[in-house]
């Protein structure tokens, strides 16, 4: 419970003062075991994980970081993809998606700072680069959904890719594709329309 205590803080510096105090206190080698090489990945989230995710180590410089601990889960899952392990591509993919939802829930800065309009401009922008990462990680979904031509888990997360489409509609293409597997016509239509008429604008069928 410290270590996921731990991983909250933001500050690396804080974050090895407490892990001192806490091995001053208590007698323990939490400093040593931070120094290995390696960290499982269930002792740097929050929740709970599948007990087959509990081989997966991350290394001390991602400790805290969420977003870098689902860069690492991204690759992984791309990896246990080209193996066709459908099982451990969805898994780390789904936890990937977790951490960046994780990090979109915290507030960064404190309320007050809030009334102050370049810190508004920041926080979204910040946001919206964090959001940007599912594009991918939903990109990749829908492939491991395919592996074994089933709906899920992609199904399960549709509105939620719809919701993501919606801030940035560059998406429209591929969640067509996606509701076309899904064998849903009106929503594929839909956002086909939508991809075509943003290539129209952008020039792209222009031969002339």
């Amino acid at each position: 419970m410290f270590v996921k205590a731990v991983a909250e803080m933001k500050q690396r510096l804080s974050r090895a003062i407490m892990i001192e105090m806490y091995d001053t206190s208590l007698g323990s080698n939490l400093s040593d075991v931070l120094k290995k090489p390696d960290l499982r990945l269930e002792n740097c989230l929050q929740w709970s994980i599948d007990s087959m995710l509990n081989w997966i180590e991350i290394s001390p410089d991602m400790f805290g970081d969420m977003i870098a601990i689902s860069h690492a889960l991204y690759e992984c899952s791309r990896l246990e993809y080209k193996r066709r392990n459908k099982v451990i591509a969805e898994l780390t993919i789904k936890t990937a998606i977790r951490c960046i939802k994780e990090v979109l829930l915290r507030k960064p800065l404190k309320e007050e700072s809030l009334n102050d309009s370049n810190s508004k401009a920041e926080i979204d922008a910040d946001q919206r680069t964090v959001k940007r990462e599912l594009i991918l990680y939903y990109i990749h979904l829908f492939f491991v959904s395919r592996l074994d031509f089933k709906v899920v888990p992609l199904i399960d997360y549709m509105d939620d890719i719809e919701n993501l489409c919606n801030e940035f509609p560059e998406m429209a293409g591929i969640v067509g594709h996606m509701f076309q597997y899904l064998e849903q016509r009106e929503k594929r239509q839909l956002y086909m329309r939508m991809f075509h008429s943003q290539c129209h604008e952008r020039g792209e069928y222009d031969h002339s």
